[in-house]
């Protein structure tokens, strides 16, 4: 898969149950999913979900690798945060800071709708060619299974 639809996937193994339909939605929709470390320099952004298990300790240096790699290149990190999870306001400041995808509380029936929107912003701004091709992807509107 190419890797400007390529996105790294960090969560706390307890929150699993509430990530994977998230993570089988976006691949639907044509989004690759990665979670191992060593595949994080080929995605084009990070997804860090925190749930009613907060961050543990591996997640939190994995979300620190994440950081650091915006710093060497371009390389968004979109806190999520999961049902029963805490508020924008109770995670670390260099989670807090930044714009945040709610699941918490989803008015759109479609709980990863903010998540594509914000991963799709993503692309449109990584994309180093025409975007025509990209149509089908960039569309805000999620595509029936």
């Amino acid at each position: 898969m190419d890797e400007i639809f390529t996105v790294f996937f960090s969560y706390n193994c307890k929150d699993k149950e509430s990530v994977l339909p998230v993570m089988e939605a976006l691949r639907r929709q044509g989004i690759g999913v990665v979670e191992g470390e060593a595949e994080l320099k080929t995605a084009c952004s990070g997804v860090v979900f925190v749930g009613p298990a907060g961050l543990d300790l591996h997640q939190a240096q994995v979300t620190h690798l994440c950081l650091m790699e915006g710093l060497r290149r371009q390389f968004p990190l979109i806190p999520v945060l999961l049902p029963g999870g805490p508020s924008r306001d109770e995670l670390p400041g260099f989670l807090g800071e930044r714009t945040c995808v709610d699941l918490r509380t989803d008015p759109t029936g479609d709980p990863f709708i903010g998540l594509l929107c914000e991963i799709r912003e993503t692309l449109v701004e990584l994309s180093p060619t025409p975007l025509e091709p990209l149509r089908p992807f960039l569309d805000p509107r999620p595509r029936k299974a």
